[in-house]
């Protein structure tokens, strides 16, 4: 018997790669693998939320093989070895019980900067490593860490600036600590399932035959417009789509973002934070995935801000109620970098608007919003929007804008002409379609999309 979870991951009879609208977003080109119902069934869900808690034991914890720098010669040490260094630093904790590690988010902030620090001094002088260990484990946040190290490691051993983010000869293992980061979307996304499931009474029948119906509505888009309108207000389509869609959005985002994050051009890097206050909106964002995977990659940023207004906009009301479900896993539940940015960085608020981006007026609330926005993230949406309305969507959004806003476009196709017409918009950053893969998840529901991506800056 195939179980609900495992039904999304199913391949489709649906060939999303025989479409011939290129106004289609990446739904239609996103790829099914075969699963094996046998190896990913309820199972998979609990032993890899169990397996996050573990003790630090393998060393696939330890592995940047895809990292493209000088090699990490991590056979010096075992993840015995690593554990019993971690011992001879007085964890904060009432037992200093590695097992309730995680329970603590204070703990799990200096875990994940330890971690990342020592892996960059193991691989310039694994000598030290005692003296790089020998820290005040209180501190919780990364300038005060690596304040802390440099007082015990000599300037001979490392040069590294004093503010972490620029420390140039970091960013490719601090890009792949939080490239792993988007297994922590897994976990999030199934909590939210489950909990919406539990709390509402929706049935696995129900959900399975609101999801058949979604994916054949998206198959018959015409010019950016679905035939059949799907009601994102029906709890029952709502968790289909965050198990069958959600994850591979929110990882295609972060993966952009780190991309550009790794060398950014010198005039989007001078925009990227510059106050220590950031307005956040995401338009046509449903449930916030492209929000999650914007947050994991900005994670190291964003902590530095000392408040973070972030806004949710669709026209589907329907989608608040699994927004703030998501909101609420990350401040109660541990979710990796999500969860250290919500609970140990900036003052976060929280909201959602419903609203029809293409009507011919916007409401107070969502012109506000838009008027005193640092980004705005418009993912996975405009091609969603009929071709008649498309200049009007944009239209709508770039009046509002501030001057020195930035806007980021992920999406497929790039409609330039409708761009083209924003003559208040300047282009910083721009990528031809790209295809994300995302099998290293193992969940083989959606093993692929396509998008391109663009940042704007609005001018006056």
């Amino acid at each position: 018997m195939k179980t609900f979870l495992n039904y999304y991951d199913e391949e489709r009879d649906d060939d999303f790669n025989e479409c011939d609208n290129e106004d289609v977003c990446n739904y239609y080109d996103e790829e099914s693998d075969d699963v094996d119902f046998n190896e990913n069934d309820d199972e998979y869900y609990n032993d890899f939320y169990d397996e996050r808690y573990n003790d630090y034991d393998d060393e696939r914890n330890y592995s940047y093989s895809d990292v493209e720098s000088e090699p990490y010669d991590f056979d010096q040490y075992d993840g015995d070895e690593y554990l019993e260094m971690l011992d001879e630093c007085e964890l904060d904790s009432d037992d200093g019980d590695r097992d309730n590690f995680y329970s603590d988010s204070k703990l799990a902030t200096y875990k994940y900067y330890l971690d990342i620090f020592v892996e960059y001094l193991l691989s310039k002088n694994p000598a030290r490593k005692q003296k790089i260990l020998s820290v005040n484990p209180a501190v919780n946040h990364e300038d005060e860490l690596i304040a802390c190290h440099r007082n015990k490691v000599n300037d001979s051993d490392v040069n590294i600036e004093p503010v972490f983010l620029n420390a140039g000869t970091c960013q490719k293992i601090i890009k792949n600590k939080n490239a792993q980061d988007c297994q922590n979307f897994i976990v999030l996304f199934e909590s939210a399932v489950k909990g919406l499931m539990q709390d509402y009474c929706l049935n696995e029948n129900t959900i399975k035959l609101a999801l058949e119906d979604m994916i054949e509505s998206y198959r018959n888009v015409q010019n950016g417009t679905i035939q059949t309108e799907i009601d994102f207000n029906n709890l029952n389509y709502t968790v289909g789509y965050l198990k069958r869609f959600a994850l591979c959005h929110a990882a295609m985002v972060q993966e952009v973002i780190l991309n550009i994050l790794e060398a950014p051009p010198h005039e989007l890097s001078s925009k990227l934070v510059r106050n220590q206050k950031l307005n956040l909106v995401c338009l046509g964002s449903g449930p916030g995935n492209d929000l999650v995977g914007f947050l994991s990659a900005f994670h190291c940023h964003f902590m530095k801000l000392t408040d973070l207004d972030i806004t949710v906009v669709d026209r589907m009301s329907g989608w608040q109620v699994a927004f703030n479900r998501i909101i609420q896993l990350l401040k109660n539940e541990f979710h990796g970098n999500l969860s250290i940015l919500f609970r140990e960085g900036p003052n976060v608020t929280t909201s959602f608007i419903a609203e029809d981006l293409k009507s011919d007026a916007l409401c107070f609330d969502l012109k506000l919003k838009l008027r005193g926005a640092d980004m705005i993230l418009l993912v996975k949406s405009l091609s969603h929007v009929p071709n008649k309305h498309k200049l009007q969507f944009l239209k709508n959004i770039v009046t509002c804008m501030k001057s020195g806003t930035l806007l980021f476009y992920i999406d497929c196709p790039f409609p330039t002409a409708t761009f083209t017409a924003m003559s208040s918009l300047k282009s910083l950053y721009k990528t031809e379609t790209q295809r994300y893969s995302f099998k290293r998840f193992g969940r083989q529901n959606i093993s692929s999309c396509q998008a391109s991506t663009h940042i704007f800056v609005k001018e006056n």
